[in-house]
C-alpha cells in the first residue's frame, strides 16, 4: 500500500474512511434519531445486543450510557437480569438477518420490552424491521452535500480502497459515530456535566 510511502495517513486511510462513512451517515433520518433518543430517555433499563463487530459497538455505547447514569446491560453477560415490560432492547445488525440477534429480539418481544434496531437500508424490510418498534436505517446512498468529500477518495487507487474498508467495516464505524451523536443529544437534553460522567467511569482497572 502507498500509505507508508506517502507519509500522509489522511490522504489514504483517513480520507477513504471519512468519505465512505459520510456516505452511509449522510441520509440518516432526523426523526428516527430523535425517536431513538426519546426511547432511551423514557426506558428504565436498556439492553444491547449485536454479533461480532456490531457487538463491540454495543459495548462502547453501553459504557457511554452508563456514564450518563443509565441502567444498561449487554445481553449474554452472566450479570444481565431478565428483561421485562417497559425495557428497551437495542439491536445492531447491518443485514437485520443475524439469527442469534433475531432470536434475542423475539424473546424480548415476548417480555413486553420495546425494540429498536440499527441496520443498513437494503431497500426492503428485514426480519429485524418486522420485530422492531423503531428501525433506524443507515444507507449507502450518497448525500449531495458530501459528494466533494467522497469524490476525493476516488484519487486513491481502487485496490487500496478495497483493502481499507473490508467486509462491511464502514457500517460499524458509521453506527459508532451515530450512537456517539445520540449520547451528545442526551447530554444536551439533560444538561449532564462531563464531571458527573467522569465520576461514574470505572476505577477498578
Amino acid at each position: 500500500m502507498g500509505t507508508a510511502e506517502s507519509g500522509n495517513l489522511l490522504d489514504h486511510v483517513g480520507l477513504e474512511l471519512l468519505g465512505k462513512t459520510a456516505g452511509v451517515l449522510g441520509n440518516a433520518r432526523v426523526e428516527n434519531f430523535n425517536a431513538l433518543t426519546d426511547l432511551i430517555l423514557a426506558s428504565p433499563r436498556i439492553f444491547l445486543t449485536g454479533a461480532g463487530r456490531s457487538g463491540l459497538v454495543c459495548r462502547f455505547f453501553a459504557m457511554r450510557l452508563m456514564h450518563l447514569g443509565g441502567i444498561v446491560y449487554i445481553v449474554g453477560e452472566t450479570t444481565t437480569p431478565a428483561a421485562r415490560s417497559g425495557d428497551l432492547l437495542i439491536t445492531i445488525s447491518g443485514s437485520g438477518k443475524t439469527q442469534t440477534v433475531l432470536d434475542i429480539a423475539r424473546m424480548a418481544k415476548q417480555t413486553g420490552a420495546r425494540i429498536a434496531t440499527i441496520g443498513l437500508d437494503i431497500g426492503s424490510k428485514s426480519p429485524m424491521d418486522e420485530l422492531a418498534d423503531l428501525s433506524v436505517k443507515l444507507n449507502r446512498r450518497l448525500n449531495p452535500h458530501l459528494r466533494q468529500v467522497y469524490a476525493a477518495t476516488k484519487q486513491i487507487p481502487r485496490e487500496e480502497r478495497q483493502t481499507l474498508t473490508p467486509m462491511g467495516t464502514v457500517f460499524e464505524i458509521a453506527t459508532l459515530i451515530y450512537l456517539e451523536a445520540i449520547i451528545a443529544e442526551v447530554i444536551n437534553r439533560q444538561n449532564v456535566p462531563e464531571s458527573e460522567m467522569r465520576e461514574r467511569h470505572a476505577n477498578l482497572e
